[in-house]
């Protein structure tokens, strides 16, 4: 099921400047700082496989697998056994890199000790590996338990910037280009901006608490953002765009609903598939975050909230409002109800006093 608030109408007032901006951002790393990082992690790879590396890892790395019963260890320990296939091989690195309780072991020696005789020409091979993935810019700037305290505060600012692949890069961006509008004009500017950095740096956090893997994407900040949404117009009707498997329409919803509607949504998700790589923690960190902080940071001025809505959706209001009048008016006329069927052409003539 996917929730999202929409903006119906720009104007060069109401133009949503950081939006674009960290669309913009967004796609400059995406498309020009990532694009070199299937080709850094092919030579990788292909440097692992071509070295004594994966002679003498792989069969370490499986024999830890064997003492795990998740299906994704068990989906890597079959590939090992099978012997990796040269389309799988960079899945295979990756997916022992990332498995950091077992890198942690490898890199203290506990893996791989100083007493044995492969030792010496492994912990070349190693470092001269390292030092390829150490190219790789997603490698240097993802969120990643064990880089630090220092690494780890840069990193949490640096990895909402970064993507996976061009469809995870294609959903953030469209759902930030339709919920961030609202949540900026509401906020402010600057305020917005710190919100949504923030939303996403406490969702980082959370998902170092909860996981050992690494984390990429602006889905955390993204999720403070639709959260700002909820608590800034409260209970304001707000356009929403909804998608239920196969069936989509718009709607207009009191948007303090979508704060429970949202978290909903991520907790049966995360209850259905567990293992899955989506980072669900930092979702909902996200969500928490954003309403506190929207909470924390929303202006004394909330007739701002007003007009924007009024600019968004006021005409369709407005035309429900004298929609509503003139079904009333005709059938209080058709009653003989003289009385209500003047207040109701009266309350017309006020909502369009040109008609």
């Amino acid at each position: 099921m996917l929730l999202i608030p929409y903006q119906t109408r720009f104007t060069a007032k109401s133009l949503p400047v950081v939006t674009l901006a960290l669309i913009l951002v967004n796609a400059f790393v995406y498309f020009f700082l990532q694009a070199g990082d299937r080709q850094a992690y092919q030579r990788a790879v292909t440097y692992y496989f071509s070295s004594q590396l994966a002679q003498v890892e792989l069969p370490r790395y499986a024999t830890y697998l064997e003492r795990r019963t998740d299906r994704g260890a068990l989906q890597v320990l079959r590939m090992i056994r099978a012997g990796a296939q040269p389309e799988q091989s960079a899945r295979l690195v990756l997916a022992m890199e990332n498995d950091r309780p077992f890198m942690r072991d490898l890199r203290d020696g506990a893996v791989v000790p100083s007493s044995d005789p492969v030792y010496a020409t492994w912990r070349e091979q190693r470092v001269q590996f390292d030092s390829l993935i150490g190219r790789v810019f997603t490698e240097r700037f993802a969120l990643e338990p064990g880089t630090g305290v220092v690494g780890s505060l840069v990193r949490l600012v640096t990895y909402q910037f970064l993507h996976a692949d061009i469809m995870h890069w294609l959903g953030n961006m469209l759902v930030l280009l339709l919920a961030g509008p609202f949540a900026e004009a509401a906020l402010g500017r600057f305020r917005f901006l710190v919100a949504y950095l923030g939303s996403g740096v406490f969702a980082g956090a959370l998902h170092m608490l909860l996981s050992s893997q690494p984390l990429v994407g602006a889905s955390g900040s993204i999720a403070g953002a639709m959260a700002m949404v909820a608590v800034l117009y409260g209970t304001r009707r707000v356009p929403v765009f909804y998608w239920l498997f196969v069936y989509f329409n718009t709607a207009r919803i009191p948007a303090l609903l979508l704060l429970p509607i949202w978290l909903l949504i991520e907790a049966v998700q995360w209850a259905l598939s567990p293992e899955s790589r989506v980072a669900y923690g930092a979702h909902i960190g996200g969500f928490l975050a954003g309403a506190v902080l929207a909470w924390l940071l929303k202006p004394r001025d909330t007739a701002r909230v007003d007009r924007f809505l009024d600019e968004q959706v006021g005409d369709e209001r407005r035309g429900d409002r004298k929609s509503t009048l003139l079904q009333e008016a005709q059938t209080a006329s058709a009653l003989l109800d003289t009385r209500r069927a003047a207040r109701a052409y009266g309350d017309m003539l006020q909502e369009d006093p040109n008609n």
